[in-house]
């Protein structure tokens, strides 16, 4: 058993993210990922506890990653050193850039062949909602973080600031309305008749001395 759990995945096998995502690689993917440095390799196996094997492992069941600091750590510098561009969220993201990422991660990580969806889907989950994390953490705070390329914040941010004035107008927008609604519901008061009073004076006869 010991055995199995440390062969690395064949060479000729391309993981993949998900069918819809990602692909094989492609000359695309390996010019995106030219110019890359090694990364240091972890074994990832989803059916072994981390203290039976020498080597770093993940488990890719449901949300859990074993051991998690490990795992989490190669998918977080795979995806930062690729976010070169203000992208608002992970469906954003090219194809290819994906796919740069994962290569990235299967240089950090490896695995066996047969596991090669379950760690993929897990991969393109945890990668999409790390960013939206990492990105609402951006905007809330308005801080470029260390992590993140200048011009790509200040587009982000160029971003940000537009959407907020948007806001602001249909608020004020929908203030408008609504004051202008509140007015037109208000009942009119009208001048007060005067007629009685103009055939009275008709009426009047002015005593004779």
């Amino acid at each position: 058993m010991a055995e199995e759990l440390c062969t690395p995945s064949p060479t000729g096998t391309s993981p993949q993210l998900s069918a819809m995502r990602l692909g094989d690689s492609s000359s695309e993917q390996s010019d995106t990922m030219a110019g890359t440095p090694p990364l240091t390799q972890h074994f990832v196996h989803p059916d072994v506890s981390p203290s039976f094997i020498a080597t770093p492992s993940a488990t890719p069941h449901d949300t859990m990653w074993h051991p998690a600091k490990d795992a989490a750590r190669a998918l977080k510098d795979c995806v930062r050193r690729l976010y070169t561009h203000a992208y608002h969220s992970w469906s954003e993201i090219p194809n290819s850039i994906c796919q740069a990422m994962f290569n990235n991660f299967k240089t950090m990580c490896t695995w066996e062949s047969r596991y090669n969806l379950v760690i993929g889907t897990t991969v393109e989950r945890k990668a999409s909602s790390r960013l939206s994390s990492w990105l609402k953490k951006v905007r809330d705070s308005g801080e470029c973080p260390d992590w993140m390329l200048p011009h790509v914040f200040d587009e982000l941010d160029s971003e940000r600031r537009r959407v907020a004035e948007q806001e602001r107008m249909s608020e004020t927008i929908q203030q408008i309305k609504e004051q202008v609604m509140n007015l037109a519901r208000r009942p009119t008061t009208s001048a007060p008749d005067d007629t009685d009073d103009e055939s009275d004076e008709d009426d009047y006869v002015e005593p004779t001395p």
